[in-house]
């Protein structure tokens, strides 16, 4: 059905576009030392998926965006070296968080011919595109604060960074607690709940760091949540 195509789609995508943003970031840092062995791996990790995200692109010609986004978005990075630790686990994760989630979508989901027109489908499907929207003008802020060379902080303007301060991570938790709501799952909740308890406690950790840093901060700026938190 077509909802098994968006959220096999969408647990792909969340496997090879963070594998392969990872490790551009990791090579744009550090410089092209180690190419092999990561594309070796990055290669494996994607010929696990291919024939699902085959399957997937034809229904969703429109995600090729997030293949150009996958190799372009790095080179624009600006900041200090990605340690290959953080590339390591954060390789591990996404790929067994990738097969979880397309495995349940594939094999165990069960949905009505009219779920599509289902509110939880609908209500989650708008609220996935919201935050998606939301993470993408956020990146696209920060990356814009930062001349090239510069490693510096500075403080974020703009967007729903004038409420808070992790608006980056505050549209990641609406985008996937939207896509938990449109697939109606247990692992992709049992994702979006991790997302809230891994980059939350970031946002607010964050925030304090800003406090501490910059006197001129605004003080009515919240940390997660608009006007809440």
């Amino acid at each position: 059905t077509a909802l098994k195509y968006f959220g096999l789609n969408i647990s792909m995508r969340m496997c090879l576009h963070s594998i392969l943003c990872s490790a551009l970031c990791s090579i744009t840092a550090k410089g092209s030392q180690g190419l092999k062995t990561k594309m070796l791996f990055v290669g494996r990790s994607s010929s696990f998926c291919q024939q699902g995200r085959r399957k997937a692109e034809r229904h969703f010609q429109g995600s090729k965006i997030a293949n150009t986004m996958t190799f372009i978005y790095p080179f624009f990075t600006r900041g200090r070296p990605f340690p290959l630790q953080l590339l390591f686990f954060g390789m591990l994760f996404c790929i067994y968080n990738g097969f979880l989630q397309g495995y349940y979508l594939i094999y165990c989901a069960e949905y009505p011919n009219d779920w599509c027109t289902d509110i939880r489908f609908t209500s989650g499907l708008l609220l996935f595109l919201l935050g998606m929207g939301i993470n993408i003008h956020s990146d696209l802020l920060l990356r814009q604060l930062r001349k090239p060379g510069e490693v510096t902080y500075k403080i974020p303007q703009g967007g729903l960074f004038t409420y808070i301060s992790g608006a980056n991570y505050f549209g990641e938790i609406v985008e996937w607690f939207g896509f938990a709501i449109a697939t109606w799952s247990l692992p992709a909740f049992a994702f979006a709940f991790f997302t809230l308890c891994c980059i939350g406690p970031r946002a607010y950790h964050h925030h304090r760091y800003y406090l501490k840093t910059f006197t001129d901060y605004p003080k009515s700026r919240k940390a997660l949540i608009p006007f809440v938190f």
